[in-house]
């Protein structure tokens, strides 16, 4: 048996791990201290441009990570990918490195300008990335908490806030709760 330090846990992997990153680390934010994806998808707009119905479309973006970026709140990350990458287009980490400064998140963005896709090797050269995790623990009560969920019954909470229900179905929702002194609490939703 190991122990495990809850508030070091952190999440990265590649290409489609990385992908992984972004559907759990921003769909359970409350659980990691840090993310790291490599080469990473983040839209799958960027893959298929061909005109959709509305409903395909919004289970698509149901589906997509960019728009949870909000729940990212408490999470640094560590963005890597190669401008040359030809299996998922460098575009999918522009994106969402943009999203998440337009919010003022802390995230790193790390651009290599001859590489394609097999960027990991640079990423995880020399144990950096694995230096970088070792300085973020995470927050198990945060005062603010952001959580965007279009699906309340599976990701319908962080930290201490629950989503029980949509007001649109299967449409992102969005809850920002705020502690304040003297047991006050503001909730927008």
């Amino acid at each position: 048996s190991h122990a495990v330090d809850a508030d070091r846990i952190y999440l990265t992997g590649l290409s489609m791990g990385g992908d992984g990153v972004w559907q759990i680390g921003l769909r359970y934010a409350d659980l990691f201290a840090a993310l790291a994806p490599v080469c990473a998808a983040t839209t799958w707009r960027l893959f298929d441009d061909s005109v959709v119905d509305t409903l395909t479309a919004a289970v698509r973006d149901e589906s997509s990570p960019l728009p949870y970026a909000e729940n990212a709140l408490h999470l640094p990350i560590a963005m890597h990918h190669g401008a040359l990458d030809q299996s998922v287009r460098v575009e999918h980490s522009r994106r969402m490195a943009v999203r998440l400064q337009d919010l003022g998140y802390d995230v790193q963005y790390t651009e290599y300008p001859e590489v394609d896709h097999d960027v990991w090797t640079r990423a995880y050269a020399d144990g950096r990335m694995f230096a970088w995790f070792d300085s973020y623990r995470r927050d198990p009560a945060p005062a603010k908490v952001v959580h965007v969920t279009a699906n309340p019954r599976r990701y319908g909470r962080s930290y201490w806030v629950r989503s029980e229900a949509l007001q649109t179905p299967h449409a992102p929702g969005r809850i920002t709760a705020e502690a304040h002194s003297g047991n006050r609490v503001t909730v927008r939703t």
